[in-house]
């Protein structure tokens, strides 16, 4: 279970630094070397991947008004 909420601001930047190479942001050679680190040390929360880690309040949130609705 991963827990991105509770991670140390400097390990949250590290991971979102990670996803930046991985994704190519210094170049397709250093997007493998970058993506065989973060497999390596575990670098996979969510904030490793931005858009998920954005959109999880907001899906937490539906999830509770959705909940909350009478059946």
């Amino acid at each position: 279970m991963s827990a991105p909420y509770l991670l140390t601001p400097a390990l949250h930047h590290v991971e979102s630094w990670s996803e930046a190479v991985c994704d190519g942001a210094w170049g397709r050679a250093m997007a493998a070397l970058g993506e065989r680190a973060r497999q390596a040390i575990e670098l996979d929360h969510w904030a490793a991947f931005r858009n998920s880690f954005d959109d999880s309040p907001t899906c937490c949130a539906e999830q509770a008004r959705a909940s909350a609705r009478p059946r």
